[in-house]
């Protein structure tokens, strides 16, 4: 006899919250009806209605209504759990009540079903809602950023260059617009200029960046203000459509890694709307500077696909000797030589002024020129008894994690707060218009306080990332300190096997920078010395001084180039 089934599909207020849509999780049950052979014998929906509790879900109680007297199905079948009911109390009553009747649950997403109620489903059903409330928190303060997108609100955080906040509204702030406008211009006056031209004309002449600190996405510590206009700023301001008079939602999300650390990712699809704010460019121009960007942005891919590897093996290790910035690998050449090989020329490159052109200088040195000494002279002295002994000395610190773990649950009590705030701003919410009581308040009201609560609750969401990412780092520092004591001990097998990446990562162990002078009498740039890591002591770099034999420093150049 073919099984029946009740469906019941829900979204979280009014505004529909991404990846929830009624008809994606009915075309799921749909099709696990379909291959499961169930018939579904009605389908219930509450569109709009927040899952704070069952009660005001009309559509969910009058589900469990028909359950309970008409007697004609054997399943109630939802796409997540989440959608059934909020929390546990909420969850274990509704199968409770399911399970009088002789009907089971099933959530499609999850692959779970009542019938086989075991020890180990309970506790799974327990640890999904756990999941749940979190997801609810979440959904919340989405929910109210979203309603303010769709006013035409701004959604918090610092005002794009051009504008400034005032109430919380985009103005237009005049000086900034005419360095908007002649981005723009510039980007469209010619095919061959792109963000390194833009960006060395503006620090040619003299033009500021706006000089706000911000908070590092990674530890949330403070990054001092640009004192210089570089590639991303000037790509932002060509990306942001809100310089034609919209705002974006959704356009950026957090996803957990691999390896359990958090991070934010671009989204393809994301909510477009039109603000409240005056624009500072017309849509045709930015569709051009669009269509350009793409442009380039393809030939990027072709030009890339034909390149060689960069030999990058001190990247970000090396000290510029003019700004003092961190020095990147970079390649120049490109032509064929007498054999028909591609000839190249590596080089260790300012990587502010790679960046920030028009600021500081290249101040290239070829990285054979660099590479030779540092690895001869870490070979050689990480093999000292007093460098030992300072790694063993980290190696024996014990990493106190309680810290951490005690601020995570702080800002845990803090959302939870925050939840149940939120949740009484939505009951009201619902009362106002026909309970006497709150009939004299109004709506505007209530949501300026459920976006002023999501916004805090976005900021804990943050720090909470912050922390648990900080958790994860600190559990690894012990592992981290054993591979390091290992590479030590078989330096030269582990150098000589590993990736160009992991020689790097290898180097960066130990090295916490390289320093270089420049030759008097023809001018280069030659490696001076080196700072080393656990011991902080600066090591001469100097190939003449160190009584290496040239054929041991051609054996480990070569080591460098294996892979």
């Amino acid at each position: 006899m073919k099984k029946k089934a009740y469906v019941y599909t829900r979204v979280s207020t009014a505004i529909q919250v991404d990846g929830f849509s009624l008809e994606g999780q009915l075309k799921e049950i749909e099709s696990y009806c379909d291959y499961k052979g169930i018939e579904i014998v009605r389908k219930y929906e509450d569109a709009g209605v927040s899952g704070t509790s069952i009660q005001g879900r009309e559509q969910f109680q009058k589900m469990m209504k028909d359950v309970k007297e008409k007697r004609e199905v054997d399943y109630v079948i939802v796409w997540k759990l989440s959608r059934f009911g909020r929390n546990a109390c909420d969850t274990l009553n509704a199968l409770e009540t399911l399970k009088k009747c002789g009907v089971n649950l099933i959530a499609t997403k999850e692959s779970l079903s009542s019938e086989e109620l075991t020890g180990d489903l309970v506790i799974k059903i327990l640890s999904i809602v756990a999941e749940m409330e979190r997801e609810n928190i979440i959904e919340q303060t989405k929910n109210g950023k979203k309603y303010n997108a769709l006013q035409g609100g701004w959604n918090g955080g610092q005002a794009p260059y051009g504008y400034k906040l005032d109430n919380k509204r985009l103005v237009v702030v005049p000086e900034e617009k005419k360095v908007v406008e002649y981005i723009y211009d510039l980007f469209l006056s010619d095919d061959k200029i792109g963000y390194t031209g833009i960006v060395c004309r503006l620090n040619e002449e003299g033009i500021e960046p706006r000089k706000v600190p911000k908070k590092s996405l990674k530890d949330k510590s403070i990054i001092p203000p640009q004192e210089h206009w570089d590639n991303s700023a000037v790509k932002r301001i060509l990306d942001n459509p809100v310089y034609i008079g919209k705002l974006v939602y959704g356009k950026d999300t957090i996803v957990k890694q691999e390896d359990g650390t958090k991070k934010r990712v671009h989204n393809e699809t994301y909510t477009l709307v039109d603000g409240l704010h005056e624009p500072i460019i017309e849509e045709q121009k930015w569709s051009m500077v669009q269509e350009k960007r793409k442009r380039m942005a393809n030939k990027h891919k072709r030009d890339k696909s034909k390149k060689c590897e960069v030999k990058n093996l001190l990247s970000q290790l090396i000290i510029c000797p003019e700004c003092g910035s961190r020095m990147i690998a970079t390649k120049t050449g490109g032509h064929r030589n007498k054999h028909g090989e591609m000839k190249y020329y590596h080089s260790y490159v300012c990587g502010y002024n790679n960046n920030h052109k028009g600021c500081c200088h290249k101040n290239a040195v070829k990285t054979d020129r660099v590479d030779i000494p540092v690895i001869e002279t870490l070979h050689a002295y990480i093999q000292k008894k007093e460098f030992m002994l300072a790694v063993k000395e980290q190696l024996e610190k014990q990493v106190d994690i309680s810290s951490i773990e005690k601020e995570i649950a702080d800002c845990k009590k803090q959302l939870e707060k925050l939840q149940a705030r939120e949740n009484q701003q939505y009951s009201i919410l619902e009362k106002i218009g026909y309970d006497e009581k709150y009939r004299n308040i109004k709506e505007d009201r209530i949501l300026d306080a459920i976006n002023r609560i999501a916004e805090e609750s976005s900021a804990i969401q943050e720090k909470l990332l912050a922390k648990e990412n900080a958790l994860i780092a600190a559990k690894n520092n012990s592992l981290t300190m054993e591979k390091i004591q290992y590479a030590i001990e078989n330096f030269a097998v582990v150098f000589q096997s590993a990736s160009k990446d992991l020689q790097n990562e290898l180097i960066q162990h130990f090295v916490d920078e390289i320093r270089l002078e420049r030759n008097s009498e023809n001018g280069k740039l030659y490696p001076k010395s080196m700072v080393i890591k656990f011991t902080g002591e600066e090591i001469d770099l100097v190939v003449e001084n160190l009584g290496v034999k040239k054929s041991h420093v051609e054996t480990v150049v070569l080591m460098s180039r294996v892979k």
